[in-house]
């Protein structure tokens, strides 16, 4: 059985992605690829810190 506020969540973070999205849609569209260039090259940057926590997310998600 899932938990309620998971699936709340869940829910509020599609709403505010597609509100996101929407937003960005308004932005022309060479500042926009600016911005997902430096978006990226901070995920980049970042990318052994995420994957680690990802990592720990999961593995203590595993006995569920």
């Amino acid at each position: 059985m899932s938990d309620p506020s998971s699936s709340a969540s869940a829910e509020k973070i599609a709403v505010d992605a597609r509100r996101a999205f929407e937003a960005s849609q308004l932005v022309n569209v060479s500042e926009r690829n600016i911005a997902l260039d430096a978006i990226r090259a901070k995920l980049e940057e970042s990318r052994d810190a995420v994957l680690e926590a990802n990592k720990k997310d999961m593995d203590v998600s595993l006995p569920f």
